[in-house]
C-alpha cells in the first residue's frame, strides 16, 4: 500500500495507468498527486494529458452514436 502522502507515488501510479489506457483511473491518481503537490508542472501536465484523451474519446462515442457510417470502405 503506498503512503497516503506520497505524491510522486501517485503520479508515477497515474502515468502507468494512462499509458495503459485506464484513463478514469490515471485521473483519480493524478488529481490525487496534485492536491498533495500542487505547484508541480509535472503533475499538471500529466492531468492535462489524461483529460485531453478522455474528451477525445469522448468525442469517438458521440460521433458513433450520431453519425453511423453507412458505407464500409
Amino acid at each position: 500500500m503506498m503512503r497516503p502522502t506520497w505524491w510522486e507515488g501517485y503520479y508515477h501510479l497515474g502515468r502507468a495507468q494512462f499509458e495503459c489506457e485506464e484513463l478514469e483511473q490515471a485521473k483519480t491518481s493524478l488529481t490525487t498527486a496534485l492536491a498533495l503537490n500542487p505547484s508541480n508542472e509535472q503533475v499538471q501536465t500529466e492531468l492535462s494529458n489524461v483529460e485531453h484523451e478522455l474528451g477525445r474519446k469522448s468525442d469517438k462515442t458521440i460521433s458513433k452514436e450520431h453519425y453511423p457510417l453507412k458505407w464500409n470502405i
